[in-house]
């Protein structure tokens, strides 16, 4: 596969100058990175289909124009990576021909080739470059997210903050994929001593979102990106800083800023979905989305701090841990009875425990998902990825500290990563393209893929 690759990768792209390349693989990267909030807004939740349809095609078309690096890098192969997927795709492709699930049977082909090949294109093209884009992308669809959220999207009420989405969770780990892509371009840029405002006020709105959305489990993902990026441009610091009191003033005026900018955002979000948004929707009632939840028109800060409290505080004080987690406990252990090697026809399920009532419920894990839908091997076989994953970013983590620091790429595949890893823990989403956060973390992971050596 990697030498019918190497044959006829880049057949097209060398045909068309370099910066239209380029531009075409961005506004695809929009598109792309774009999907998991259009396909609610025009599609509906359950277009797997259309979804998974256009998220290929929209792949296939970046991987044509993948401008070929100049440089002629020798590159290692991770065979076991490969393995794995293969085996992930193969699990799938299984059981959607023993179900006859066509949805499987797609799944499958996608981990099988789509996401190998996409990983074997972007290593013979320029990493830097490629990334820079696809995280441009990534804020490019924010920006348009949020225009719409503010024009036309509901305002806030005393429910979670669901945008036009309709759904706050798909907000929140929207949120997480903005501000890995912020802080990607935030280390980029501070390697090599460029300013980034718009990344950090890009950053802060995102958080702000998240914060209303009051999806806990992206705020403690969120919390892990940045926290794990603030750590590791220490290094980055000392060594451009020729005083210690030179480092000291690098770092912390980078945390405050990041600390001010999201607390100013968050104000001035509130501000705009409250009071701006009442002269919005007089302005044009017609183009109004409306919204899930009741909105109140009488919500003051007092009464969203409260109710921020009671959320995010659910079912600690009194140690009710299937309280804490939403019911999922219930729903884990009711999947976790059911698995079995061969899988099952349809990934959602009925469950009825102590007066709840889940209907066609995911398994709200990935790995226990992915077991239910094609097999224990593939939920086992997703779990070793994960922590090949971790291993292999403690490693690079280890040698960042000893001087040989990250590159910006590695950061932002360790970011999603990171991202991807705590919503996964309760978010069945492992799937691309209806799932930004595992649509962000498959294509970077050809980072730990396909290393350069």
């Amino acid at each position: 596969m990697n030498s019918s690759i190497e044959k006829y990768t880049g057949l097209i792209s060398r045909k068309i100058p370099e910066k239209y390349c380029y531009t075409l693989f961005y506004i695809i990267s929009v598109i792309l990175f774009s999907i998991s909030w259009i396909n609610q807004l025009f599609i509906g939740p359950n277009s797997f289909k259309i979804t998974v349809s256009v998220g290929v095609l929209l792949t296939l078309l970046m991987l044509i124009f993948v401008p070929q690096a100049d440089t002629k890098s020798k590159f290692k192969l991770n065979r076991l990576y490969f393995v794995i997927m293969l085996i992930i795709g193969i699990s799938f492709l299984g059981n959607g021909l023993y179900f006859r699930v066509v949805g499987y049977m797609a799944i499958g082909i996608v981990f099988i080739f789509v996401v190998p090949g996409f990983h074997l294109i972007f290593s013979k093209g320029d990493r830097s470059s490629l990334l820079k884009h696809v995280a441009n992308g990534v804020l490019t669809s924010f920006v348009i997210f949020t225009i719409i959220a503010i024009l036309f999207g509901p305002g806030l009420s005393v429910d979670q903050y669901a945008a036009f989405v309709r759904n706050p969770n798909t907000v929140g780990v929207y949120m997480s994929i903005v501000v890995a892509s912020s802080l990607y371009m935030i280390y980029r840029k501070s390697f090599n001593g460029k300013r980034y405002f718009f990344e950090i006020v890009c950053m802060s709105i995102a958080i702000a979102m998240c914060f209303f959305a009051q999806s806990r489990t992206s705020l403690l993902a969120i919390l892990g990106e940045v926290t794990f990026t603030l750590v590791t441009l220490i290094p980055v610091y000392i060594r451009k800083s020729k005083k210690q009191i030179d480092f000291w003033k690098k770092f912390l005026s980078l945390l405050l800023l990041i600390c001010l900018s999201s607390l100013l955002m968050t104000v001035t979000f509130y501000y705009t979905m409250t009071t701006v948004k009442k002269d919005i929707a007089k302005a044009i009632p017609n183009m109004q989305i409306k919204a899930v939840y009741s909105e109140d028109t009488d919500l003051t800060t007092k009464k969203i701090v409260e109710l921020s409290e009671s959320r995010f505080g659910k079912g600690i004080e009194k140690q009710n841990k299937d309280t804490f987690t939403s019911g999922r406990i219930t729903i884990w252990n009711d999947f976790y009875t059911d698995l079995s090697v061969i899988g099952h026809p349809q990934e959602g399920k009925d469950i009825a425990f102590k007066g709840r009532v889940y209907k066609s419920t995911n398994a709200h894990n990935v790995y226990l998902q992915m077991a239910y839908s094609a097999g224990i091997i593939a939920g086992l076989s997703m779990i070793i990825l994960m922590l090949l994953v971790i291993k292999d970013s403690f490693i690079d983590f280890f040698y960042h500290w000893k001087g040989r620091l990250f590159e910006p790429e590695k950061i932002y595949a360790t970011v999603a990563s990171i991202g991807f890893f705590v919503v996964s823990l309760t978010s069945g989403g492992y799937m691309l393209y209806t799932y930004c956060t595992a649509t962000l973390f498959w294509l970077l992971l050809f980072e730990f893929t396909v290393k350069k050596e």
